[in-house]
């Protein structure tokens, strides 16, 4: 049997199990089973219509994440956005002893950097508060989340990121931030009654935590964000100190996976930024056919629709592939788009709660839906298995459906669509099908 009579048979397979099996899987069969070459042997639809604009992202976590940000950027789009940062500090072991005649000599926090979002040549300016209030590790905390913090500033840093290189020039990684904090915080901790260093639970009643800030909300430049690997052995407050037998002698606070701690995002109301984005914002549903918004750190995400996908019902038709391209309207390169977006569906799961839900192309994983940047220019979402069930079900409900950046708690990445009225370059469906009539 040759290759082609092969192909027939297989494609034949697939509109019968389309027709007449009731089984989800099988809605589905057809794209698996057809090279991808074999593609433009079947028929396209690229006009249906898009319905999409920008909302306001809902609440993510924020806490104990892998990575935490700090800094502040100055986006030409989305305006200013913010990130503080809170933590405990654990002692190295319970019954922590300084010894006779203990004296505070320092007392210097150190963090590690992992990577940075804007310009690298943007001056930081970091403060530091001591926590007035708790953090509680079993408690949920979101980008809106603060705890109190006394008045005084206990340290302060301002400078550049230094970048660290092999022999060959290559990037392999950031110095380390060093601020040096109050030797009053260090001189309370040093002459506390034993009780108090007898546990971490105790400690936390001594000393609660630090909040860092990005010091100048003012900034004109691009500013910088920095991406923190709090887990590192380079993430520490470290105390100095001499005794009455030890001249020189240090004890290192660190941070682990018991240590509470989350972010705070302030996207300052998005005072300046694009007016498409605030029309938008405002509850122009009609203002996404130019331009689309997403921004991860609760920012943006899009709301978008096929409201005419259920004429298509008629057509009696098996697809092959669906595929919604969209291209990015600003690649600027202090702002790279996030490296990989979603689709989920909003779904309602009890009389009052509300979450994201995937769509069933998800079940074939990540790589089937794509999501990925290509070359900071353009993205691909394969949606066949969700668009062939809106056809087979033209009369179901429909949840609302919102294209989300990945690593929204862990990135600052934002991106602006080109919208589905634009022309050239214009956010589209392509649906790849056979008639089944």
């Amino acid at each position: 049997m040759n290759q082609f009579n092969i192909k027939k048979i297989v494609l034949l397979l697939s509109i019968i199990l389309t027709l007449f099996s009731c089984k989800k899987e099988a809605e589905f069969l057809g794209l698996d089973l057809i090279p991808e070459g074999d593609l433009l042997n079947h028929e396209l639809i690229d006009t249906l219509t898009i319905s999409a604009y920008t909302v306001k992202d809902m609440e993510i976590n924020t806490d104990e994440l892998s990575t935490h940000l700090l800094g502040i950027v100055n986006d030409p789009v989305f305006g200013k956005t913010s990130a503080s940062l809170y933590t405990q500090l654990r002692m190295p072991s319970t019954s922590l002893n300084f010894g006779t005649g203990a004296v505070a000599d320092s007392l210097v926090l150190k963090f590690a950097v992992r990577d940075y979002y804007g310009d690298i040549e943007s001056v930081y300016n970091i403060q530091v508060q001591e926590l007035a209030g708790d953090i509680v590790l079993s408690n949920t905390y979101n980008q809106h989340s603060t705890v109190a913090a006394k008045p005084e500033i206990i340290g302060q840093a301002t400078g550049q990121l230094v970048e660290l290189t092999d022999t060959t020039s290559k990037v392999i990684g950031y110095e380390p931030i060093k601020i040096m904090l109050s030797n009053t915080l260090a001189e309370r901790i040093i002459s506390a009654p034993a009780s108090a260093l007898a546990s971490h639970e105790e400690f936390l009643k001594l000393f609660k935590g630090i909040v860092l800030k990005p010091g100048d909300s003012t900034i004109t430049d691009a500013g910088i964000m920095l991406y923190l690997n709090l887990l590192s052995e380079n993430s520490r407050i470290t105390l100095y100190y001499h005794n009455s037998t030890k001249p020189k002698d240090s004890v290192v606070f660190r941070i682990n996976d018991l240590t509470a701690r989350f972010n705070n995002y302030n996207h300052f109301g998005y005072n300046g930024a694009d007016p498409l984005l605030l029309q938008q914002f405002n509850g122009d549903t009609t203002a996404g056919g130019e331009k689309l918004f997403l921004q991860a750190m609760g920012g943006a995400r899009i709301k978008i629709d096929f409201p005419f996908l259920n004429k298509l019902s008629d057509k009696k038709i098996a697809i092959h592939e669906a595929v919604l391209k969209m291209e990015n309207a600003d690649p600027d390169a202090l702002y790279p788009m996030p490296a990989l977006i979603g689709i989920r569906k909003y779904s309602k799961i009890n009389d009052s709660t509300y979450r994201y839900t995937t769509i069933p192309d998800e079940e074939s994983g990540l790589n089937y839906i794509d999501g990925s940047a290509k070359d900071n220019k353009t993205y691909q979402l394969r949606i066949t298995r969700y668009i062939q069930q809106r056809i087979n079900n033209p009369d179901s409900p429909v949840d609302p459906l919102y294209i989300v950046t990945g690593g929204a708690s862990i990135s600052s990445n934002r991106v602006v669509l080109k919208g589905p009225k634009v022309g050239n370059g214009a956010m589209k469906l392509y649906i790849y099908y056979t008639s089944t009539r």
